[in-house]
């Protein structure tokens, strides 16, 4: 063996070495590739059913061959995010055609660096990811918006991972105004634990809160599904940067304070969920009594997956 082969065998190796111990971010996992999922809400008071959605197609994912080229989201303000790709498969762009929503992803070598949210041709929100030299340390949203818009979302944090703030409404606003923009900054610091986030620290610069996240030890379909809807879930809109499913969530909520949020699931005979139920109780004024009560929301989904 000559000189110089031996140093591309070298080469080869340590790349292989190093793609291998390192998490390609962005890369959704063709494994076990999700086909459909079927969700139920419902809501009760004490054992008294309220309020239910009745059974629905919760997400239809289309793939050719190992990518998901569009994902289809039923339920209440129903939608569906096509995604491309780059050559190394990683999530490169998605559109809302129904919000004329953009998101733009950029890459430093193999991680994520930002993602830029468009609405209309408009920037309204960048994503910053800034890692060391082993994972991922904290996430800066900033959200440009104009001056009659800034008071509205300054005056109270937003209680979930990304936030709760109408985002596609608020770039609306800001391109309809002729005020100058300016920018509302959100930091998350992470914690992990093996290759999960399990704590997170929330500020803007004048409130600040805390996440708790603890997971099961199998395997979480939803790993670096980095798309639009999965940035903007209500509740548990961080399980794309985790290995294994979420099985509580202690965080604000509304005006509930502190909430903890349960998951339990049924798995399948690869140790992926095939069913998951999501609960939680938060207080209400029984109007008969005018006493609280405690009300329990329970979100159920069912998945299948393409043989």
């Amino acid at each position: 063996m000559n000189k110089r082969y031996l140093q591309i065998v070298i080469l080869l190796l340590l790349s292989a070495v190093t793609f291998s111990c390192s998490k390609k971010e962005g890369k959704i996992s063709a494994k076990h590739r999700l086909d459909n999922v079927v969700a139920i809400e419902s809501r009760y008071i004490g054992n008294e059913q309220i309020y239910t959605t009745g059974t629905y197609s919760s997400e239809d994912w289309h793939w050719d061959g190992n990518e998901a080229y569009r994902i289809d989201y039923g339920g209440p303000g129903a939608y569906s995010e096509i995604f491309f790709y780059d050559n190394r498969h990683r999530i490169a762009k998605t559109t809302v055609p129904a919000f004329g929503i953009v998101s733009e992803f950029h890459y430093d070598g193999r991680m994520l660096e930002h993602v830029d949210y468009l609405k209309d041709g408009s920037l309204y929100s960048t994503v910053l990811f800034v890692h060391d030299d082993k994972q991922l340390t904290e996430i800066i949203r900033t959200t440009f918006v104009a001056d009659s818009v800034v008071s509205r979302i300054s005056s109270s944090l937003i209680s979930s991972f990304w936030g709760r703030c109408d985002v596609g409404q608020l770039a609306q606003q800001t391109r309809r105004t002729n005020s100058p923009k300016q920018t509302q900054s959100e930091h998350f610091q992470l914690t992990w634990s093996n290759n999960n986030v399990v704590a997170i620290r929330c500020s803007d610069g004048v409130e600040a809160y805390d996440i708790s996240v603890t997971y099961d030890d199998k395997k979480n379909p939803y790993s670096q599904l980095f798309g639009y809807h999965d940035m903007n879930i209500e509740v548990g809109n961080f399980k794309m940067m985790s290995e294994n499913n979420i099985t509580r969530i202690v965080m604000p909520y509304k005006n509930y304070g502190n909430t903890t949020f349960d998951f339990k699931y049924v798995y399948d005979d690869e140790d992926y969920p095939s069913q998951r139920t999501m609960s939680y109780s938060f207080p209400v004024i029984n109007t008969d009594t005018w006493e609280e009560v405690s009300a329990r929301c329970e979100f159920t989904e069912i998945y299948s997956y393409l043989k």
